[in-house]
């Protein structure tokens, strides 16, 4: 009888976990805290404060394909297509997208912005 009562304990404390820690949406600290830590990103999921580091792939690269759509090629601009090259115009690029003076056609939140700094501040990882 014990051992069923523990049974049943367990199987409640792991399900509980599982919705307390579920996906809440893949947010910036920024939006969940009021500032990144140390290039990190978490996932608001309750209690549970897991941490990820900034991905240049996940992160950057969606990013810059939506707001920075016109430096593609090189024409208009710093070509920002792969890491080696936004890596060279990476502080320039970030102080274009601080002062708000790039892109010019779309306004970035401000989670954007920070999201590009933490990067910029976690040593611009290729990751």
């Amino acid at each position: 009888m014990l051992r069923i009562g523990t049974l049943t304990v367990v199987g409640g404390l792991v399900v509980w976990l599982f919705f307390a820690c579920g996906d809440k949406g893949y947010q910036p600290q920024s939006e969940i805290a009021g500032g990144f830590d140390s290039g990190a990103i978490s996932l608001d999921g309750g209690g549970c404060n897991a941490t990820h580091p900034l991905s240049f792939a996940l992160d950057i690269v969606p990013l810059l394909k939506r707001a920075c759509s016109c430096h593609t090629d090189g024409t208009n601009g710093p070509a920002l297509d792969t890491y080696a090259n936004v890596l060279s115009a990476a502080d320039i690029a970030n102080a274009a997208i601080q002062d708000g003076s790039m892109p010019p056609l779309t306004v970035l939140s401000a989670a954007d912005k920070a999201l590009f700094q933490s990067w910029i501040d976690a040593g611009k990882p290729n990751n």
